[in-house]
């Protein structure tokens, strides 16, 4: 089954499961006020992005071609070989969720 058909089978206390998850067990290095960046050392990501990997089973090393994805959603769909609206309205919900904006994650995740 593909990840955006699997996103859409989730119920809500799963998907504040598989978040949590993404929190306590992230793929690269929580930070919050970013969706993904590389400062030169490190991986960094929020909740949304480290749940994305974890669906997608990626892994980031130090190799500057997987780092580079980081900067922008496109980059993140080309890497996780998820469709740019797919994950751009996915990374949204998830991130409105993790902020307490019930409504506004209701939006995106209907839209989903």
């Amino acid at each position: 089954m593909k990840v955006e058909d699997y996103v859409k089978t989730l119920t809500p206390k799963q998907v504040v499961e598989l978040m949590i998850d993404a929190i306590e067990n992230p793929v690269v290095t929580l930070d919050f006020d970013t969706f993904g960046t590389f400062d030169g050392y490190n991986c960094m990501a929020c909740a949304a992005t480290n749940m994305a990997m974890r669906l997608c089973k990626i892994e980031v090393s130090d190799d500057p071609v997987k780092t580079n994805f980081f900067e922008n959603v496109s980059g993140r769909s080309d890497l996780f070989k998820l469709e740019w609206p797919f994950l751009d309205l996915f990374e949204s919900a998830i991130d409105h969720l993790r902020c307490g904006r019930i409504g506004s994650y209701n939006y995106y995740a209907k839209i989903l």
